[in-house]
């Protein structure tokens, strides 16, 4: 094992160099074979560990319930104030760092932002990882490499071809670049050169081109990245770069690639959204933000720090739209909401639309009611597909008076249906985009006055979370677990993401919790010691890695059957992943005894 602790990602990297040097040298190093103990209940914990190699499980009466790898630290939860309740052991021969209690404290508290990330609340903690969602940004686009973003084809003539060859040919393929190959050498010609050559020292147009090539070229591999591109630029001074597989050259990229590559950066789409003057403007942005999506997930951007960063771009782009097709008095006098998945911030892929329309007065909706067709056939045009379940502004159910949806928010309290509470689940999730957010504020005040009315709603309310099993917590969780190797199909959504995002909606309704996205819900339920805080550490863990993996799927990658499904092939994921995984559906089915304790749930 190396002898110097792994210590460059987070936390560590928050810290100044002096403190990781402090840190270093106290490192102490911990080989253990299988099956020893290092940590168990009831004993403080004395030290922070570091896995370098091997892997750790955490254990809770037998059961495994957490597993660490190389680079994963444990126990921040206990390190300070609880006791440890649970046996953390050697699933395998493992080496670890150990790091001293007083001095991961002491530096703890001279850094803030270290601080944070080791030990603050699920919310804390989020906060602080979204402040890297910038620089993790610009340091993945700038590492995108040429077979992820395309190449310009390489332009090649006649070393004898005349000057207005060349111009002719550039024009042709919208290029400033062709090459030439004279004698085993290949030069490069570019359209400056060429306005040079004949306006300024008068060759004639018939003048063979490789009279002006140069044949010093300035290349890059295939494998290198825009950030290389860049550099080779400023070092060189030109305006472009040959690209290389092997010997043959396979690309040139511009300056002006460059430009339309990088411009896939959130700030700059933002930008382009603010200074659309047509709707049709918005329909290159809305594909340059499935761009970023797949350009900062292959460079290895967390799944969560990608949906803060796409969640506040789709928002931009529908509260744009709503300006371009209303006009200003509607806007003023109406609140248009997003909600579902897109409504909690965690919907990271454009799939439909789930939005509605709150009107301040019955004078509105005859306005309204072209407006919110366009709007919908705006979006399909963009990429957001119709909602199977018509839950769309243009469906007049969800764009109505406020009145109207105080008085359709109370009848799904108190005279609930399967359709009504499935409707209520996705508008408890409802966020203002824009126009007036007092309009939405005032329907949910009345949603949660009405709650109040109803103790015998939640248990019916909490029932959705076993909608893809036959009623217990076992149901398709257990078939899984027992069928995995011979069935190896499975939908994250159903077995895992649907069950924990509706439990947590669930008890932060009957809790009051006004906030959507799932992590913040479980947050305040800590907070309030409905979910104890270890536990809660355990769900948010698993739902960060239930939404990778959905990514990855989604976006077609090895784990998935193909693009836009939620289903992964169990069988392509690594012995780590399908061990994160296991862990991740056990605390999902965790979550689901809770429910079944609390509301007292039963299908007898």
């Amino acid at each position: 094992m190396a002898s110097q602790p792994m210590i460059a990602g987070p936390p560590f990297d928050r810290l100044t160099p002096a403190q990781r040097a402090a840190l270093t040298d106290a490192a102490e190093v911990a080989t253990v074979p299988a099956g020893a103990t290092l940590l168990a209940p009831e004993t403080p914990a004395a030290a922070l560990f570091l896995v370098a190699a091997g892997r750790v499980e955490e254990r809770d009466q037998g059961v495994a319930v957490a597993s660490y790898g190389p680079g994963d630290l444990f126990d921040t939860r206990t390190l300070f104030g609880a006791t440890p309740r649970r046996h953390f052991i050697a699933a395998a021969d493992t080496d670890c760092h150990r790091f001293p209690r007083e001095l991961v404290a002491r530096l703890a508290a001279q850094n803030k932002p270290f601080g944070d990330l080791l030990f603050s609340g699920l919310a804390a903690r989020v906060r602080a990882m979204t402040t890297q969602a910038f620089e993790q940004e610009s340091a993945a686009l700038a590492l995108a490499r040429f077979d992820r973003t395309g190449l310009r084809a390489p332009v090649w003539l006649d070393p004898a071809a005349p000057l207005t060859e060349a111009a002719a040919a550039m024009r042709r393929a919208a290029t400033s670049t062709v090459l030439v190959a004279r004698g085993g050498a290949v030069g490069i010609v570019t359209g400056t050169r060429l306005r040079d050559a004949v306006l300024i020292e008068g060759l004639a147009p018939a003048t063979p081109v490789d009279r002006i090539a140069r044949f010093e070229l300035v290349s890059l591999p295939v494998e290198a990245s825009l950030g290389d591109a860049l550099m080779e630029m400023v070092r060189h001074r030109v305006g472009r770069v040959v690209v290389r597989d092997g010997d043959q050259i396979v690309g040139v990229v511009e300056q002006v690639d460059l430009l339309r590559m990088m411009s896939n950066h959130s700030h700059v789409i933002a930008l382009q959204i603010d200074r659309a003057g047509a709707p049709a403007e918005l329909a290159p942005v809305a594909a340059a933000v499935r761009g970023l999506v797949t350009t900062l997930s292959e460079t290895g951007v967390r799944a969560g720090l990608i949906g803060h960063l796409v969640t506040d771009l789709n928002r931009r782009l529908l509260r744009r739209l709503f300006e371009l097709v209303a006009p200003p008095a509607l806007v003023a006098r109406s609140c248009l909401i997003v909600m579902g998945s897109e409504g909690r911030g965690e919907q990271i892929l454009a799939t439909d639309q789930d939005n509605g329309l709150i009107l301040a007065d019955e004078d509105a909706r005859t306005a309204a009611e072209p407006i919110a067709a366009a709007l919908s056939d705006h979006l399909a045009a963009f990429g957001f597909p119709p909602c199977p379940g018509q839950v769309m502004v243009s469906n007049p159910h969800w764009t109505r008076p406020v009145g109207d949806w105080r008085r359709t928010v109370r009848r799904w309290i108190t005279e609930p249906t399967p359709l009504g509470l499935m409707h209520l689940a996705i508008f408890v999730d409802a966020a203002a985009v824009a126009g007036d957010a007092g309009l939405l504020a005032a329907v949910k005040r009345s949603l949660f006055d009405h709650l109040t009315e109803s103790v015998a709603f939640f248990s019916q309310f909490a029932r959705a979370a076993f909608s893809f099993e036959d009623g217990a917590s076992g149901g398709l969780l257990t078939g899984w677990f027992r069928d995995r190797d011979a069935r190896h199909r499975l939908d994250l959504k159903k077995a895992g993401l649907f069950p924990l995002v509706h439990g947590l909606r669930t008890l932060a309704l009957e809790r009051g919790v006004g906030e959507t996205h799932s992590l913040d819900r479980l947050a305040r339920l800590s907070d309030q010691r409905v979910i104890d805080h270890p536990f809660a550490a355990d769900l948010a863990e698993a739902f960060e890695f239930l939404q990778a993996l959905r990514l990855r799927a989604r976006l077609g990658g090895a784990e998935g059957p193909g693009a836009g499904g939620d289903e992964i092939r169990t069988d392509r994921l690594s012995k780590l992943d399908r061990d994160r995984l296991t862990d991740s559906l056990n605390l999902v089915g965790k979550l689901k005894d809770l429910l079944i304790t609390h509301y007292r749930l039963n299908w007898s």
